[in-house]
């Protein structure tokens, strides 16, 4: 953002007339509030901080935003989604969980918390449920979304409660000002919605329509997000970046067994590096249970031969109720079928094995994509170069129909990466960049060497 400056154009044949006192004056009193007009829309760009900046343009003060703010307002819709789909059994706890999926929610809570999401339901709350009366039912709007999110009646033992404790937590995470990076914030609502609207709207339908409807619905609340950052003036905090680019196709061939590619980039070990997960996906075909035996487990195999692979289990409605969407890694998997028996059994647990829960989708991408010492989660690459070749055999054969691609970094350029897709065999490339106080003061001229001009390496 450059500043702007309002000029006079004078003609030499009239300085006399400028420079006469009342003359001068007039113009002065005409020009100034334009100047005004013109700086106050610059405002962030000439100052280095966001000390100029209103309350309802700083994450911090996300709470004391009114609920018509153009951010926090889909953060609200895609909040009310999930308590829609939840109140129609959807992304929820069956009634008597079983233990593997009790694990996953006893694992899935320890990992928010883990990662500093900030813990907005505890032992305050339940004992506010558990010794609620009838009268706190009908007047308190908490109780209700208690009950529509976490599936229970009033009078529900705490035990209950507690069992179902990751379900608070996951719908509370998807506020803004839960997360201490608002980039993260944004990822887990855009794809916590995104999952809980899939499992919803596309019961029954083939894995590849319900990977690219799940794709499609992340970058479109992502791009929503984005959008609203930018038209409403209200830049990501200061060290905070978030580009974005999606990368499709039509007429696709299955090549490695996988159904869409995540790429984040992020900084692990203090280096600026391009992350990258292959996702297989697959429905239940049981209560907890869904089948890798494609191909005679080649498809296992191939997408376990790239290093980066992850099965993600769509959940399928049992009895009016549906888990939420889970990932498990493919080497775990691997190992679950042919360490299992002889001949191997091809169905595993979409939630649990050997004691290492399954990830909520959400929060996999939220959490271990972005993670900046776990080097075992998918693989990790120098430049956009790198990731366009991965991401087609290197050469023109793209390996999975759909790619979604963020930088949390601010020093790495998803814009060229989805672009070098275009000529890998991706007919449809899209790229947004929310405005951070970086962006707004202006390029640096100091620190390390970048990829991206105006973003330093952290």
């Amino acid at each position: 953002m450059t500043l702007r400056r309002a000029t006079l154009d004078v003609n030499p044949t009239n300085l006399i007339c400028v420079f006469q006192p009342l003359y001068f004056w007039r113009l002065f009193c005409v020009f100034l509030p334009v100047l005004i007009v013109l700086e106050f829309v610059n405002l962030p760009s000439i100052f280095s901080n966001d000390s100029a900046l209103l309350p309802a343009q700083i994450w911090e003060h996300y709470s004391d935003w009114p609920s018509v703010h153009p951010v926090k307002s889909i953060f609200n819709e895609l909040i009310q989604a999930v308590v829609d789909a939840k109140g129609e059994g959807i992304g929820a706890s069956h009634s008597t969980p079983t233990s593997q999926e009790l694990e996953a929610l006893e694992q899935g809570a320890r990992r928010l918390v883990s990662a500093g999401v900030q813990d907005g339901w505890g032992q305050a709350h339940r004992d506010k449920w558990t010794h609620s009366r009838l009268a706190d039912w009908n007047e308190d709007p908490f109780f209700k979304i208690c009950s529509t999110v976490m599936g229970l009646k009033r009078g529900a033992p705490e035990r209950e409660l507690i069992e179902r404790d990751y379900l608070m937590k996951q719908f509370l995470s998807m506020h803004a000002n839960a997360w201490s990076d608002s980039a993260k914030a944004i990822l887990y609502a855009a794809a916590q919605a995104a999952s809980h609207e899939v499992s919803r709207t596309c019961q029954g339908r083939s894995e590849v329509e319900t990977s690219a409807k799940l794709t499609e619905r992340i970058g479109a609340n992502i791009h929503r997000i984005i959008d609203a950052v930018n038209a409403s003036a209200t830049p990501l905090p200061s060290g905070v970046f978030l580009d974005f680019g999606s990368a499709s196709m039509q007429g696709w061939r299955d090549w490695q067994g996988a159904d869409f590619a995540i790429v984040v980039g992020t900084t692990v070990l203090g280096r600026p590096m391009y992350r990258v997960a292959l996702f297989q996906a697959k429905w239940e075909i049981a209560r907890g249970k869904t089948n890798v035996s494609h191909g005679d487990g080649g498809q296992l195999d191939e997408i376990h031969s790239t290093g980066m692979g992850y099965y993600v289990s769509y959940p399928n409605t049992f009895h009016g109720r549906a888990f939420f969407t889970t990932v498990r890694p493919v080497p775990d998997v691997f190992r679950s079928v042919w360490e299992s028996e002889d001949p191997p059994s091809f169905d595993i647990d979409t939630c649990h094995d050997r004691g290492q829960a399954a990830w909520d989708f959400a929060a996999f991408l939220a959490i271990a994509m972005t993670s900046q010492d776990d080097l075992s989660c998918g693989r990790l690459f120098p430049n956009a170069q790198a990731v366009s070749d991965v991401l087609s055999l290197g050469r023109d054969k793209p390996l999975v129909p759909h790619v979604l691609a963020m930088d949390m970094t601010g020093a790495l350029n998803v814009h060229e990466m989805v672009q070098r897709l275009k000529f890998k065999g991706f007919d449809k490339v899209t790229s947004a960049s929310a405005l951070s106080i970086l962006d707004a003061v202006g390029p640096r001229t100091d620190g390390p060497q970048q990829d991206r001009p105006g973003r330093p390496i952290k």
